[in-house]
């Protein structure tokens, strides 16, 4: 639910709108921040006189949204350390569903809340513009992408009441923002299934042209379930598969959900979740909850390659690590000492063969010390934890 406003602090813009989430600056505090919009479409239209309905309902894609929208309020840190200022919610809703705080993904408000949400965003070049859409679409290699609303299921022309996703990307690029983060959970079609019709109705405002050389987003990343195949939005009623692989389905997944998981130590040291991780983590955890997957079922992260962080989970995770040695014949065993990365009280550990234990996501300095009928041999090296590792405790080296 939205704060109280702090007395003497600026104007707030959101007056009398229906947010998730709200929290503008208070007096002297930047005006950066996270600005969110989530969307989930559950409930499509059928046809009034008559015949099948064209797009099947998607219990999940609602409550999908809802608790990305949750978790994006109560969990996301972004990397840079803005807060989060807003989220906003809407859904189109079955009749047995509820989710509280939730405005109506009619054509109209979905329009309004695009329009809100990229003023906000463009309001300061610090900001982060999050976009999360669940329900029926459709995308092809060539980056055409549309996410359909509820109308669309009644209709033999629903591009008519389509996001036009590629659009609003492009937009997006000339917004202040820093950065773009887009999630687009929707049903994919193959491209040769696309009608010739297809210019989507809601979107957002071009840029001005006399605006195009003013700052625009640094990083846009984008993740999709699927490209190229139909993907399963509808898999669960509670979730969908690229909801549950990202943000898990409760408090028990959060170990191995992957915006908490798939990141790796930034130049900064500091732990994040990052593009290039999500793209290299995100199949094989689509497949552990869908094993029927087939080899062309692939999700997508563009860019796959960057490092820009998405995610700075606090606290961070901790991985397994285990280290070996081979002592030799008669050998005492190895005394190791890993010194955590916030000068806390360091590890100590004498080990045989090897000894496993898990570690939170950072740098650490291992000293290996051994014991030979010549003396005392130490060894020192660094260790970068930001995922399981097995290495070799003498030197840091990884093994099999």
């Amino acid at each position: 639910m939205s704060p109280v406003p702090t007395p003497g602090a600026r104007p707030c813009p959101h007056s009398g709108r229906k947010l998730l989430y709200h929290a503008c600056p208070a007096p002297g505090e930047s005006a950066a921040g996270v600005h969110a919009l989530v969307i989930g479409i559950s409930q499509y239209d059928r046809r009034r006189r008559g015949g099948a309905q064209v797009m099947a309902n998607l219990p999940g894609a609602a409550t999908a949204a809802a608790r990305f929208a949750r978790f994006v309020a109560d969990e996301l840190r972004d990397p840079t350390g803005v807060p989060v200022r807003t989220v906003r919610l809407l859904t189109s809703l079955m009749p047995d569903q509820t989710v509280p705080d939730s405005d109506e993904a009619s054509l109209e408000q979905v329009q309004f809340a695009l329009d809100d949400w990229a003023e906000d965003c463009d309001r300061h070049p610090g900001n982060v513009a999050v976009l999360y859409i669940a329900g029926h679409g459709v995308a092809t290699a060539l980056d055409a992408r549309w996410a359909f609303l509820s109308p669309a299921g009644a209709t033999e022309s629903p591009y008519t009441f389509a996001l036009n996703l590629t659009a609003i990307k492009a937009s997006l690029a000339f917004c202040r923002a820093r950065s773009n983060v887009f999630v687009w959970d929707v049903c994919a079609l193959r491209g040769e299934e696309i009608p010739a019709y297809r210019t989507g109705n809601v979107g957002l405002t071009a840029p001005d042209l006399g605006e195009r050389n003013r700052p625009g987003a640094v990083d846009q990343v984008t993740i999709m379930a699927r490209m190229g195949t139909r993907a399963y939005s509808g898999y669960g009623r509670e979730h969908t598969i690229l909801s549950r692989a990202l943000i898990g389905l409760d408090a028990a997944e959060a170990r191995n959900r992957l915006l908490h998981t798939a990141g790796e130590l930034l130049t900064d040291g500091q732990y994040a979740v990052t593009a290039r991780r999500l793209g290299e983590l995100l199949l094989p955890a689509m497949r552990r909850l869908n094993p029927a997957m087939t080899d062309g079922e692939e999700p997508v992260v563009d860019p796959r390659d960057s490092a820009a962080g998405i995610n700075r989970p606090e606290p961070p995770p901790e991985f397994a690590v285990e280290l070996r040695w081979q002592p030799g014949p008669g050998e005492p065993p190895l005394g190791v000492t890993i010194a955590g990365p916030n000068g806390g009280d360091p590890i100590s550990r004498t080990i045989g063969a090897g000894f496993s234990l898990g570690l939170a996501a950072g740098e650490y300095r291992v000293t290996a010390v051994r014991r030979t009928s010549d003396g005392t041999e130490r060894s020192s090296f660094d260790l970068r934890v930001d995922r399981d590792r097995r290495i070799n405790a003498l030197d840091g080296a990884d093994v099999p």
